[in-house]
């Protein structure tokens, strides 16, 4: 009896557990310089940093930054052609050993940037996915790029601890054996009640 009741306790548990995670993670990725409109370079360097430092806490592997703007001055990431920009950061893709690159742009006005930002797969030669949000740096440029990065890479959005699976099978345990564990310890007469806490 008390078996079958463990069994039951924990087989939510076990179904939770083997869920999917989604979509896979890149292997390598390289962040390119951002081309800027009425930006300074520190402040596009900065938004760079940001996205680096949220590949790391993915984590995802990043392809040497020193490597990435040396190469990347081979060819033209500036370019106002899209066909141009991808075959670049395809050929710097392959020249860092990553699989995918980070290539884009930041403009600003005022307090107001625009981000574009686009993941070029280096084995495809063509860009996987695109975003172009605003932010403003009065509400949190961090927060806002490490949004980004997620969404660019496909990465869920994390959820609240009271949203996760195992605080809800804790929950269920607990008020399970709450109500079971009564029941099925007592010793007396079966037709008598069973005070439950």
């Amino acid at each position: 009896m008390t078996r079958r009741v463990l069994l039951l306790l924990l087989l939510p548990l076990c179904l939770t557990a083997c869920g999917s995670t989604g979509s896979p993670l890149p292997s390598r990725v390289a962040v390119a310089p951002l081309r800027r409109v009425a930006v300074s370079a520190e402040r596009a360097n900065a938004v760079r940093e940001t996205i680096s430092r949220e590949l790391r806490r993915v984590p995802v592997p990043l392809s040497a930054r020193d490597a990435v703007d040396r190469e990347g001055k081979r060819c033209d990431l500036s370019s106002d052609d899209a066909a141009k920009r991808v075959a670049c950061a395809t050929d710097l893709g392959k020249r860092v050993g990553a699989s995918h690159v980070i290539v884009g742009g930041i403009g600003g006005l005022g307090r107001i940037s625009v981000v574009q930002l686009s993941l070029v797969g280096v084995r495809e030669a063509a860009v996987t996915r695109a975003l172009e949000e605003t932010v403003f740096e009065r509400n949190g440029r961090d927060r806002a790029l490490r949004s980004i990065t997620r969404r660019l890479l496909d990465i869920p959005p994390r959820l609240p601890w009271y949203r996760r699976w195992w605080v809800w099978t804790i929950v269920g345990v607990a008020v399970t054996a709450a109500v079971v564990l009564p029941l099925a310890l007592r010793r007396d007469d079966p037709f008598t009640t069973v005070e439950v806490p």
